[in-house]
């Protein structure tokens, strides 16, 4: 997790673990198994204005949705993912508990995932593609609804999202 340094001082950082190892029900995991799932978490200090701003990047374990909805044909899956996102809610609601300015920023694999108290940078812009394919599995979830969103393309298999928020930052994406 990174931030502008002529913005931003770092104040602190650290992992969180989301999901321990674990056995899936995917048959191309090798051994078959999942391996374990990490949130990074950066505090900076924002020279600007005053506020303490978190940033949590997090990427959840794939292949859990079909068709708009979790899968029937994978419970293994679809409980560790629904596991990794109430862990990432915990450290959302953990931040916002001492009163810092929180983004949660990564790869859901779940189009359509929600994150308490703060606003996904989708809503409010339907148009505009998605970041995997038709599917918006990416997101910039903040404080508020995203001013704009854009779609960058990169060399991965997913567009990255540049979300901007009112109080004219560009929010870093996913």
């Amino acid at each position: 997790v990174g931030a502008r340094a002529d913005r931003f001082e770092q104040v602190a950082a650290g992992a969180a673990l989301l999901g321990p190892p674990g056995f899936a029900d995917k048959p191309d995991r090798p051994l078959g198994l999942e391996p374990p799932r990490y949130a990074a978490v950066g505090v900076y200090r924002d020279r600007y204005v005053d506020r303490t701003v978190a940033m949590i990047s997090y990427h959840l374990v794939p292949g859990v949705q079909s068709l708009g909805s979790y899968r029937h044909d994978r419970p293994r899956l679809v409980g560790r993912h629904q596991r990794e996102h109430d862990r990432l809610q915990r450290l959302v609601d953990d931040q916002l508990a001492r009163d810092r300015v929180v983004y949660a920023v990564g790869d859901a694999n779940f189009d359509g995932l929600a994150v308490e108290r703060l606003t996904s940078c989708w809503q409010g812009h339907p148009d505009g593609g998605g970041t995997h394919h038709r599917r918006r599995i990416d997101d910039v979830f903040g404080p508020g609804p995203a001013t704009s969103v854009e779609l960058l393309t990169t060399p991965s298999d997913h567009r990255a999202v540049l979300a901007a928020r009112p109080d004219g930052a560009a929010d870093g994406g996913a």
